[in-house]
């Protein structure tokens, strides 16, 4: 994509929600490629439906999967959580419920650059 002098490839992600196996399928076979060979600046973007730290990023009714974590901290060391990096430690959610009659949250859209 060209856009305002610049070039860069755009990735959209949808994880399936409570299924870490096949989260971890998709990230082995669609993100790492990607990850791997394409060359310059990369913006992803998505509902990856897991948290990567789960005392900033949920109000802890949603858990972790550290394999699922791992992996994708593995494929991608050099993208970069764009709210993460411009809020530091600050906590806010794009995913809001009632779980059981408490107001529960996770953010599980982010988006990552290079």
């Amino acid at each position: 994509l060209a856009w305002g002098g610049h070039r860069f490839w755009v990735l959209s992600a949808y994880l399936r929600s409570g299924d870490y196996s096949a989260q971890r399928s998709l990230m082995q076979s669609c993100l790492q490629p990607v990850a791997q060979q394409v060359q310059g600046m990369q913006v992803w973007a998505g509902d990856w439906n897991f948290v990567e730290t789960v005392a900033l990023d949920s109000t802890g009714v949603r858990t972790n999967d550290p394999p699922t974590t791992a992996l994708f901290r593995s494929l991608c060391p050099q993208m970069v959580d764009t709210f993460r990096h411009m809020h530091g430690s600050a906590r806010s959610f794009t995913y809001l419920a009632n779980h059981q009659g408490q107001a529960v949250g996770s953010r599980l859209d982010r988006v990552y650059i290079t």
